[in-house]
Formats: structure tokens, sequence, C-alpha cells
């Protein structure tokens, strides 16, 4: 499961059906120090990683007992949290922006990334770039999900999204004008060059 998430163990066994048997939850080790208080059913409902444990009894005579000795192991995937896009805001044409995503994650673990512009959606999905940097040409607002290698059903998305902004080099620049002129005569040069003109 992920992070906040929980699952039931249910432990099974033939049993005695015309008495109530107890049973009794350890994680780690079946040990007085490792038992899980107040839980004497047959379901457990855990929410930390770690090996688990029951001991069956005999309501009858509590010296008729079993213990799974075989743990059933339980991992939490830890879900990435706090996830932000960090880098420039604002470049000119022909430059990029290296955008990176920053948050709280497994570093033990692979986490793989997915970037989108526009919007999280498959169709603005940005291929081929699965880490956590994203070099950007374009101007519009990009989107990255990061995703727990180990449970992929654990990810978070970036709801605030990145807007990058590409502004227009001015291009082909150019003077125009009369080039030659009588003494005591002037003329006007003027600039000319692609621009953007919003």
């Amino acid at each position: 499961v992920c992070t906040g998430q929980s699952a039931t163990l249910t432990a099974t066994a033939t049993l005695d059906n015309n008495i109530t048997n107890t049973y009794s939850w350890y994680r780690t080790s079946v040990s007085p120090a490792n038992l899980i208080p107040n839980n004497t059913s047959s379901t457990l409902s855990v929410n930390q990683s770690g090996n688990y444990f029951v001991v069956i009894t005999n309501g009858s005579d509590n010296t008729c007992r079993d213990t799974v000795n075989t743990p059933f192991t339980f991992n939490v995937a830890q879900t990435p949290i706090d996830v932000t896009i960090t880098g420039d805001n604002s470049v000119c044409t022909g430059q990029n922006s290296v955008l990176t995503a920053n948050g709280t994650i497994d570093n033990t673990i692979t986490n793989t990334y997915a970037w989108f512009r526009t919007s999280v959606a498959p169709g603005n999905l940005i291929g081929g770039v699965t880490t956590n940097t994203l070099t950007a040409t374009q101007s519009g607002t990009y989107f990255v999900v990061v995703t727990n290698s180990a449970n992929t059903a654990c990810r978070d998305t970036n709801n605030a999204p990145f807007t990058l902004t590409v502004n227009q080099t001015p291009s082909n620049t150019a003077i125009n004008g009369t080039d030659n002129v009588c003494t005591g005569q002037s003329a006007t040069l003027t600039a000319t060059a692609t621009l953007d003109n919003n």
C-alpha cells in the first residue's frame, strides 16, 4: 500500500469452531515486547511496514496454540509528497530552462518522473524524460508526476504548474536610410527587425 493507507491481514487455520479461539498479533517477532495490543480477532488492520506473526490459542485450553512461523511481510511504499518545480521562469529565444522536480521521496529506490506541458493528460506527456530534470525550450505551463517505482499506485502530481515564458530575441536587425547627404542636411535612419509585437 501507499503512505497513509492500510491493509487488513486475515489469519486462517484449521480450528475447532465450537469454541472461541483467540488471536495474538505481533510485529517483527513473537515476543511480549512486540505484541500488538487490543487485537484478539482473526483480522488485523496494519499501516506499518514489517513482518507480522499471529498466535492462535484454543479458548478452552490456552496451552493449545499455533504460531505462524513464516511471517507475513507487509510493505508501505512512500508516496512522493511536497513536489515542486524550480527553474528559470523566463528565457530568450534559443535558450532553455532546466526544470527540476523536488520533493520528499524514498531515496532508497528509483522514483520515476513523468513531465507534461499544458495539463496532466496522456496527449501532453513529454516523451523520453523520466528523471527529475527537464530541459524546456517552449513557453507554457509544466507539470510533473512523481511515482514510487516499488508501487506505481503511489504517486504525487504537482498541481501547481511551473510557468515558463520564452521571450523572442529580436533578429534580422537592419538599418535603413539615406547614406549620402550634403553638408547641413540630415537623414533619418530606421532600425528594422523581427520583433515580438505583443
